[in-house]
């Protein structure tokens, strides 16, 4: 805890004790839970700083050209708890994290000075020391997701030498509380929207107005995939017509060659280039087979398609105004967002560019753009341009997706 935080229990408990403690309303265990809950918060804190400090120091230490950094791996990934699975790790020996005992030498570069200097001032404030006792207290902090660390033995090659050391392994990315609870509060608006998106498509597909809308756009599926299909069968006579052509010159060529050498070298390209047309007969006898396939689907199986497509596009849509409302808060607040990747380039490109807004305001205006009167079947020739894992992992879990179809049935 902090000087002004003992300043202020003081005066509480002082307060109860000597002032007029019959007019107190908090009862003095109160005050005393309540303190106790701060010193905790406080600890958490302190240790999440501490933790943060020695990920950073390491990943300086990484980008530093200078530096040797044989010690440091960080081609881990490490299970923590069943639940999430694999998380990228660094290792390094703890040789190179803690102090050396007293009277022994150490390696001559350890992150414990450089962390120590890092939390220096917050240490002070708190009137604590930093030793190798608090270092290790602190790599016992666990994040929203579970334990940050643990010691383990680890391989490390050394001048071309493999030894195993006893080492610290550490998460890569530590999650605040904070940035859990935004991460699990954006998932639970995205499944929100995904499905009020999906009640959206299903009642305008059972409208007079979607209604026509989906049968002519299954009409013009079933006119396209026929013909496709007839263009994949004509590419794939010519391929094949083209195969054998190939071939027969090249043996003629196999036949004329004046030496060993000629001979041999004809053969290898005869057959480098019959393993490029197998490639292309191959995929392309892929294509047309899957055309056949989609043109033997039955009408409602095409229309159960078409609004599974029309849902998947305008929930990639919802997918991207959650992202960059979300990306627009963290932005304005200052704040990471350790689950996205790409938020450091968003960020690159953007910054100083919005003004600060509530997450409340920021969900009122995202829902005024997500309420659709009609759907459009444009640009959705290929649907891999709206793959979307969120999306997906919602038609996973969700027991109450409607495909839509039910209002459809009778459509000619």
């Amino acid at each position: 805890m902090s000087s002004n935080d003992l300043v202020e229990f003081d005066s509480l408990v002082d307060g109860r004790i000597n002032g007029q403690f019959y007019l107190q309303p908090v009862p003095i265990g109160d005050i005393v839970l309540h303190i106790k809950k701060l010193r905790d918060s406080r600890q958490r804190e302190t240790h999440k700083m501490i933790v943060d400090s020695v990920i950073d120091t390491i990943k300086h230490t990484l980008s530093s050209p200078q530096s040797e950094t044989w010690w440091i791996r960080s081609d881990l990934n490490v299970s923590f708890n069943i639940l999430e699975g694999k998380v990228p790790c660094y290792s390094l020996p703890l040789s190179h994290v803690l102090l050396p005992e007293a009277g022994k030498s150490g390696p001559p570069w350890c992150i414990f000075a450089n962390v120590n200097q890092q939390v220096s001032d917050l240490l002070l404030d708190k009137d604590l020391s930093f030793d190798n006792k608090a270092l290790l207290s602190a790599l016992e902090y666990s994040s929203p997701f579970g334990p940050v660390s643990l010691m383990k033995n680890v391989a490390f090659i050394c001048q071309g030498e493999e030894n195993e050391m006893e080492s610290l392994i550490i998460r890569q990315i530590v999650y605040s509380d904070e940035e859990a609870d935004r991460m699990a509060r954006e998932e639970t608006l995205l499944n929100m929207f995904f499905q009020r998106m999906v009640e959206q498509v299903k009642l305008w597909t059972n409208n007079r107005s979607g209604m026509r809308s989906v049968n002519a756009e299954v009409s013009h599926r079933i006119r396209e995939t026929s013909r496709k299909r007839l263009d994949k069968k004509k590419e794939l006579d010519v391929i094949r017509s083209n195969s054998s052509d190939k071939m027969r010159v090249m043996q003629s060529f196999h036949q004329l060659a004046d030496n060993e050498d000629d001979t041999n070298e004809i053969f290898a390209k005869m057959k480098e280039t019959k393993a490029a047309m197998d490639d292309k007969l191959e995929m392309v006898e892929s294509e047309y087979a899957e055309l056949l396939t989609k043109q033997k689907l039955k009408r409602i199986e095409v229309t159960k398609n078409a609004i599974a497509d029309l849902q998947k596009k305008y929930c990639f849509l919802v997918q991207q105004k959650v992202l960059r409302n979300g990306r627009v808060y963290a932005l304005s607040m200052n704040l990471r967002r350790p689950w996205e990747e790409s938020f450091r380039e968003f960020k690159r490109h953007f910054q100083d560019s919005f003004v600060v807004l509530s997450p409340d305001i920021l969900t009122n205006q995202l829902e005024r753009t997500l309420d659709f009167a009609h759907f459009a079947w444009n640009n959705m020739e290929s649907m891999s341009k709206y793959d979307n894992a969120p999306y997906t992992q919602f038609l996973q879990k969700s027991t109450s997706v409607v495909s839509g179809t039910a209002g459809l049935v009778k459509i000619q």
